[in-house]
């Protein structure tokens, strides 16, 4: 119920209708018990730079994409409170 909750908070603060997935690389969430990783991944290049995707030697984001993880981040924390 929390992942979906989550998924729902950050397609009503972007208006988009993503879904959740799984990866396997091996993040913090393996270490604590009951944790998820949940945060922002944007595939679009940054036009005319020359820089990588994230856990890159050049790793970059856009600061629009870091502002909207940031408000994603603040309503998701408001929706999961008292729901943990």
């Amino acid at each position: 119920p929390i992942v979906r909750t989550l998924v729902d908070v950050c397609n009503r603060t972007l208006g988009k209708e993503l879904q959740p997935y799984t990866m396997g690389g091996v993040t913090y969430a393996h270490m604590i018990p009951d944790a998820l990783a949940y945060g922002p991944n944007s595939s679009q290049p940054i036009a005319g730079e020359r820089l990588g995707g994230g856990h890159q030697s050049n790793e970059a984001i856009r600061i629009s994409d870091l502002l909207d993880g940031i408000r994603v981040y603040m309503n998701a924390l408001l929706e999961i409170d008292g729901k943990l």
